[in-house]
C-alpha cells in the first residue's frame, strides 16, 4: 500500500468516526444545513414538477442544481429528525430531487444510475406515479443492457398500473415491454405486445404514442418478413404524426420507411426518406436518431460504390452514438463498418470491428444483431478460403436468426452458406440452400440478395453442365442488380462469371445474345 492510498483510507475512517460522534439529531441538522447551502449555491430550490401521472407531455427542463440533485436527495433523506416532526417537508424535498436526479441521469445516458434513482423514487410514489417511475427504471435498465432487470421492472410497473386502473400509463408500460421484447429478439411476443399497446392508446386517446407504436410494429413485421403489412403500418403512422404535428416523431417514421425501402430495393425512395429524416432530426437536435439515419445512409452509399463517402458517414454516426451513449446503435454501426473494411481490403480492421460489435451485442443481450455479425464473419472466412470456419459461423448465425425469426437475414445467410457448400464441393447441399434462400428473398422482397444469389446459383448450374438454365438464371440476377444500381455486386458477379465460363469453355453470358 503506497503512502497516498494509506492516507486516503485513513482519512475515510477518520471522517466516518468523526461523523459517528455526533448525536442523531445533530447529524440531521447538519444534513439539513448542507441541503440548504447546496441548494442556495446551485441557484435556489427547483420547482415542483408535474406529477408523473399527470400525462402533460411537458419535457424535462434542465436546471443548474440538477448536477447536485442526487446529493440533495441524500441530504434531504438524512435530514429527517429522530422524532419525525419535519418528515413531510424533507420527504417532499427528497422526492423532488430524486426525480430530477433520475431525469438528469437519463439525459446524460447514465443508465445504471437512472435505473437505481427511478427505483428509489418509485418507493416514494403511489398508484400510477409509482408505476410510471418503475416503467422508467425498466427502460433505463434496457438501454443500459440489463435485459433481465428491464423485464422485471416493467412487469412490476404493469402490475401497479393495473391495480391502480391507470389505462393511459398501462399503455406506455405495454409499449416499453414490447420494446424490450424486440431488443431481446422475441419478435412474435413483441408484435403481440405492440398490438395490445396500440389498442390501449386508441382507447385512451393517446394518438402520439399510437403513431410511434404503429411504426415500431412495422419494424417487427419487417423483421418477420411481412413487408407489405409493415409498409402499410409505416404509412399509417406517418399520416397520424403529420396530423398531430409531431415533427421529431415524423423524422423517426421516415427513417424507418427509408430502411424498408432500401431493403426492398428502392434506393431512390430510401434516399429521399433519409434526407427528410435528417432535416427533422437536426431541427429537433435529436442526435441519437441522426446517428441511426447516417448509418443507414452509409449502407446506400456502399451499394452505389461511394466508399469514401460511406466511411465518412459511418464515422460521423459512430461519433454521435458515442456522444449520446447509444451502445446498441454503436454495435450495429461497427458491424456495418467492418463489412466496408472487408470490401476495401482491410481484413484486420474488419475482424477487429466485427469482434467489438459481437461483444457489444452479447453484452446487451441483442441476439438478432449477434446473428448478423456471425453471418458477416462467415463471409470473411469464406473469402479467405477458410470454409470450415465459414460454415461454423453460418450455422451459428442461422440458429440465432431462426430463433428470433429474422426472415430477411435468414435468407441472406442461407445463400451465403450455399456458396460455402459450393466452394467445398457439396453441390447438392449448395443447390438446396440456394433454392431455400431465393424463396425467402422473394417472400420478403429482398431484391438485392435475390439478384446476388441468382448470379451465384447460375455458376453452380454452369458447373453442373446446365448451360441454358445457368444463362437464364444469371441474366435474371444481373437484371435485378442493374435495376437496383448495385454496381459493386454486379461487377463482382461479372468477374466470377467470366472465370466460370472460361473454365467451362463457354462464352460469357453477358456478352452472348440469346
Amino acid at each position: 500500500m503506497n503512502a497516498e492510498t494509506a492516507y486516503l483510507f485513513r482519512h475515510a475512517l477518520l471522517r466516518d468516526a468523526a461523523y459517528q460522534l455526533y448525536l442523531p439529531g445533530d447529524r440531521a441538522r447538519l444534513h439539513g444545513l448542507a441541503f440548504v447551502l447546496i441548494e442556495l449555491l446551485a441557484g435556489g430550490r427547483a420547482p415542483e414538477p408535474a406529477p408523473l401521472d399527470a400525462g402533460t407531455g411537458v419535457g424535462f427542463q434542465v436546471l443548474a442544481s440538477d448536477a447536485y440533485a442526487e446529493e440533495l436527495a441524500e441530504h434531504a433523506h438524512r435530514a429527517l429528525s429522530p422524532d419525525g416532526a419535519d418528515r413531510a417537508e424533507w420527504v417532499a424535498s427528497r422526492r423532488r430531487y430524486l426525480r430530477r436526479a433520475a431525469e438528469h441521469a437519463d439525459l446524460a445516458f447514465r443508465f445504471e444510475s437512472a435505473m437505481r434513482l427511478w427505483q428509489r423514487h418509485a418507493e416514494l410514489e403511489a398508484g400510477a406515479s409509482r408505476g410510471e417511475a418503475l416503467r422508467r427504471a425498466g427502460m433505463a435498465a434496457y438501454r443500459g443492457g440489463r435485459i433481465g432487470h428491464a423485464f422485471a421492472l416493467i412487469e412490476q410497473a404493469l402490475s401497479v398500473l393495473r391495480d391502480s386502473r391507470s389505462r393511459f400509463f398501462e399503455g406506455y408500460a405495454l409499449s416499453s415491454l414490447a420494446a424490450v421484447l424486440l431488443g431481446a429478439g422475441r419478435n412474435d411476443e413483441a408484435a403481440a405486445a405492440y398490438i395490445r399497446a396500440i389498442a390501449v392508446h386508441r382507447e385512451t386517446g393517446n394518438r402520439k404514442t399510437e403513431g410511434a407504436d404503429l411504426a415500431n410494429l412495422a419494424v417487427v413485421h419487417q423483421i418477420l418478413g411481412m413487408v407489405d403489412l409493415a409498409e402499410r403500418e409505416f404509412r399509417e403512422a406517418l399520416v397520424l404524426q403529420r396530423e398531430i404535428g409531431d415533427r421529431p416523431a415524423e423524422g423517426s417514421m421516415l427513417g424507418g420507411m427509408g430502411k424498408l425501402y432500401r431493403e426492398t430495393g428502392r434506393a431512390k425512395e430510401a434516399r429521399g426518406c433519409f434526407e427528410q429524416a435528417l432535416v427533422l432530426h437536426r431541427e429537433s437536435a435529436n442526435r441519437r436518431s441522426e446517428g441511426v439515419v447516417l448509418s443507414n445512409v452509409a449502407l446506400l452509399l456502399v451499394d452505389s460504390e461511394q466508399l469514401d463517402e460511406a466511411e465518412q458517414a459511418y464515422n460521423q454516426a459512430l461519433a454521435l452514438h458515442r456522444e449520446v451513449g447509444d451502445l446498441r446503435s454503436e454495435g450495429v454501426t461497427r458491424g456495418n463498418l467492418a463489412t466496408l473494411h472487408q470490401i476495401r481490403g482491410r481484413p484486420e480492421l474488419a475482424r477487429a470491428e466485427h469482434e467489438q460489435a459481437l461483444a457489444v451485442h452479447r453484452e446487451l443481450g441483442n441476439p438478432r444483431f449477434e446473428g448478423i455479425v456471425l453471418a458477416n464473419l462467415a463471409s470473411m472466412c469464406r473469402d479467405a478460403g477458410d470454409f470450415g470456419q465459414a460454415e461454423s459461423f453460418c450455422l451459428q448465425a442461422l440458429a440465432v436468426l431462426r430463433e428470433t425469426r429474422d426472415r430477411r437475414s435468414e435468407g441472406c445467410v442461407l445463400g451465403n452458406l450455399a456458396g460455402v457448400y459450393q466452394a467445398s464441393g457439396r453441390i447438392e447441399q449448395a443447390e438446396s440452400s440456394y433454392q431455400e434462400a431465393l424463396s425467402i428473398h422473394r417472400e420478403v422482397r429482398n431484391r438485392q440478395f435475390e439478384g446476388r444469389h441468382l448470379c451465384s446459383f447460375a455458376l453452380l448450374l454452369l458447373a453442373r453442365g446446365q448451360v441454358n438454365r445457368a444463362r437464364e438464371t444469371w441474366r435474371d440476377g444481373a437484371s435485378i442488380l442493374r435495376q437496383l444500381t448495385d454496381t459493386r455486386s454486379l461487377r463482382g458477379a461479372e468477374d466470377d462469371l467470366r472465370a466460370a465460363c472460361a473454365k467451362a469453355g463457354v462464352p460469357p453470358f453477358d456478352e452472348t445474345p440469346v
